[in-house]
């Protein structure tokens, strides 16, 4: 027969490896990322993995779509000249690197924020031709010293 206190213990035990069960399929579900194609890219002689998003409606997600961007991943838009980028819907704030058709980096935005939407699209300034613009989690284009004199190496046709 169980004691009281014994029914209790094992009660809380069993609370607990519930919760933690719950916890960790939690933290899976936070971390899976969209099934776009990959392109693997070189920035500043790291190896990074860029999510392609395909559709118009995939690309309007865009990072809105991933709850936590892993370390060496970001999303790739291709663009015509000019590509503008919003943070509808966006969880954590993002490095926004536009480049050029030779991969050159043309234009940076450090730390754009969740908070500047509906206000502010962020898009490269005029008389720049982008061909991509790629999204990485916040404070790597620093980290990597990306600038004008900065090129992204990726598995493309141009």
């Amino acid at each position: 027969m169980l004691t009281k206190s014994r029914f209790a213990a094992t009660l809380v035990a069993t609370l607990v490896f519930f919760t933690g069960i719950a916890v960790f399929i939690w933290q899976l579900s936070g971390s899976k990322l969209p099934n776009y194609p990959r392109v693997e890219a070189t920035i500043a002689n790291e190896k990074f993995t860029l999510l392609a998003p395909q559709t118009t409606k995939e690309r309007q997600r865009g990072l809105s779509a991933v709850a936590k961007l892993p370390s060496g991943y970001g999303m790739l838009f291709p663009g015509h000249k000019y590509i503008r980028i919003w943070m509808k819907d966006m969880k954590y704030p993002i490095d926004i690197v536009w480049i050029d058709k030779d991969g050159k980096v043309i234009h940076i935005v450090d730390n754009a924020r969740p908070s500047s939407y509906p206000k502010t699209t962020f898009v490269n300034p005029e008389n720049t031709a982008a061909k991509y613009a790629i999204e990485l989690n916040s404070g790597e284009a620093k980290r990597l010293g990306l600038g004008s004199t900065s090129t992204i190496d990726m598995a493309l046709s141009k």
